[in-house]
């Protein structure tokens, strides 16, 4: 079986977290599939080697300055450079054997070690100005949610100048959750970077080929959107990508394991608290505490746009007679104003499902089950229609004149015209104030006086043909023409009259 280089294991390991299949990573690797399976299936990693001519200079770079923990120098090798330990595990590790020196001398031999390079090729930090770029990834977890094993997907945006980190887990790593992780940590941050440095996935590149390198449309809508520019780092070169890569294991340690949520909204909120903590403690590479730099940076990074990015995730809905919207295999109600209404959908990081009218407001939100064939009801979305008629017609004009004042010359006209059933019209233009606000009837209103039609079918279609469901006045009429309105306005007063 051949051996591998560490850089070559760490590919591996981060490519199958992103569903690549063996074979993609064998030729992208040139490893054997057979190699790559083994160092997948076995826990086990390729020892580090420091391979030179002479042994003299070998020993004198393994071996940094004499120090009380020299004689654990293996036992560290190991655990640092093969086994992939943190600095306070190792620590941890060796006090429970017996006292070897300080814990201050333990992180300065510690880090004299680090800075001694895999390949004897001394790695320059490289390190960027204020506002200038953020890192972008994300790995997966078994987490307790619930009750149930669960697989979380956790993302993670990082801006490279203050290390200030922005994590939110997703029960999937579909596009429209990368782009909702984005979004939120741009908020998180209060602005934006110049550029953004992240993986070859197929969620963000169709080609990852030097020669045909090729991004996903979508992806550079909405980065142009934001006005961060892209940029992908090289296959095989995980270490450009560790401002990323190296927060990923200090938060399975040190808040993954052990911990359970009762659900992703829990997950994401404690991981928001455990993040902020985070930042208030010392960075060793910066030499800094992140919270401090990241106040320098702010000042440096782009503004936002007023709105979020909408329009390239979402899904075309017609919600049923009875106020339901059907999505992968189950149904989620909205309000019952809605029934026979197109809507648009959008899967909110695999556990909520967001719904929202055509014009783009929100009006659902709703949990999305485990299980398929579920019906997920609000009771809220159907109180317009629990209503009786008779618990409107009691007060219904008292209710009327308290909504629109003045308006008692369109009561006794409408008891005139509709003579028995006048309250019924009565409740059915009260309960219009429940989707539109009092100014808007009230220009029906005086429609009907103006045309002298009083009912409440004309004053619903009076509403509809001008107004959208937002309750904001369509100046240019995205559904409806000037013509089309007179007709169907028309049609109203001909009834009205008797002429049809």
């Amino acid at each position: 079986m051949e051996m591998i280089k560490m850089d070559d294991y760490a590919s591996i390991h981060n490519l199958k977290s992103k569903n690549v299949s063996i074979r993609e990573i064998s030729r992208i690797l040139k490893l054997s599939r057979n190699t790559v399976r083994k160092y997948l299936r076995e826990n086990c990693s390729p020892e580090y080697r420091l391979k030179t001519s002479d042994q003299d200079d070998e020993q004198q770079l393994l071996k940094p300055n004499k120090s009380k923990w020299d004689r654990f120098h293996d036992e560290i090798v190991d655990m640092l450079f093969n086994k992939r330990y943190i600095g306070s595990r190792i620590y941890n590790e060796l006090k429970s054997k017996e006292p070897a020196g300080s814990e201050s001398g333990f992180y300065a031999y510690l880090k004299k070690l680090k800075n001694i390079d895999v390949a004897k090729k001394a790695r320059a930090r490289f390190e960027t100005g204020p506002g200038k770029q953020e890192q972008f990834d994300w790995s997966h977890y078994t987490v307790k949610i619930g009750g149930e094993l669960r697989k979380v997907y956790v993302f993670l945006t990082v801006l490279c100048f203050s290390r200030y980190k922005h994590f939110l887990g997703s029960f999937d790593m579909t596009q429209g959750s990368i782009f909702e992780s984005k979004e939120a940590a741009y908020k998180y941050f209060g602005g934006v970077p110049e550029e953004s440095l992240m993986d070859n996935a197929r969620q963000m590149v169709n080609n990852a080929s030097e020669k045909n390198f090729e991004w996903n449309a979508k992806f550079l809508q909405f980065m142009d959107y934001y006005g961060v520019i892209p940029k992908a780092c090289k296959v095989r070169h995980a270490w450009t990508k560790g401002k990323c890569e190296n927060p990923f294991y200090y938060l399975e340690q040190h808040f993954i394991k052990g911990n359970e949520f009762s659900s992703l909204d829990d997950f994401n909120e404690r991981l928001l608290a455990f993040t902020e903590k985070w930042h208030t403690e010392h960075h060793e590479g910066l030499n800094a505490v992140p919270l401090e730099k990241y106040r320098l940076e702010k000042e440096y990074l782009l503004s936002l746009p007023p709105t979020p990015f909408v329009g390239n995730h979402e899904i075309f809905r017609n919600a049923t007679s009875d106020s339901l919207v059907s999505f992968e295999g189950n149904k989620y109600s909205v309000s019952s104003y809605y029934a026979f209404k197109n809507v648009w959908i959008r899967k909110s990081l695999g556990n909520k499902l967001k719904i929202f009218s055509q014009k783009g407001r929100l009006i659902a939100i709703h949990t999305i089950p485990k299980d398929k064939g579920n019906t997920v009801i609000k009771k809220e979305h159907y109180e317009a229609l629990i209503r009786t008629t008779t618990g409107y017609n009691k007060y219904s004009k008292e209710k009327f004149l308290e909504y629109f004042p003045g308006q008692e010359i369109f009561i006794e006209n409408l008891a005139s015209a509709k003579r028995r059933n006048w309250k019924n019209h009565i409740s059915k233009i009260l309960r219009l104030t429940e989707e539109y606000d009092a100014e808007t009837i009230e220009a029906a209103l005086s429609a009907s006086r103006a045309r002298n039609i009083y009912s409440y079918d004309y004053i619903h279609a009076f509403i509809t043909s001008h107004y959208d469901i937002e309750n904001r006045f369509c100046g240019q009429l995205d559904l409806f023409d000037d013509q089309t309105i007179n007709v169907n306005l028309n049609q109203y007063e001909e009834v009205a009259n008797g002429t049809v």
